[in-house]
């Protein structure tokens, strides 16, 4: 995850760009091999390599998305309580 673009968008926007980030680089290790790389990668990184980044994206994403969700749970326990006044 480039982090100039951290907080930018909404968590649920970027935990799905991330989750189908996830997704595009474990198609291109399944059909080009986990061992091979982006003939224009110059740092010759290996597929499997970029699977294990992405998932640690998706892995930080999902955890900002549980503090969100905590954030609204708390939001909603409060609008509840006011509505039995």
């Amino acid at each position: 995850m480039d982090k100039k673009y951290k907080g930018i968008g909404s968590v649920q926007t970027r935990l799905i760009e991330e989750c189908s980030e996830l997704i595009k680089a474990i198609c291109k290790s399944e059909r080009f091999g986990p061992h091979n790389y982006h003939p224009g990668n110059k740092h010759m990184t290996p597929n499997y390599e970029l699977v294990k980044r992405e998932i640690a994206d998706v892995r930080q994403m999902c955890d900002e998305m549980e503090e969100r969700l905590k954030e609204i749970e708390e939001i909603h326990r409060k609008l509840k309580s006011l509505r039995k006044i």
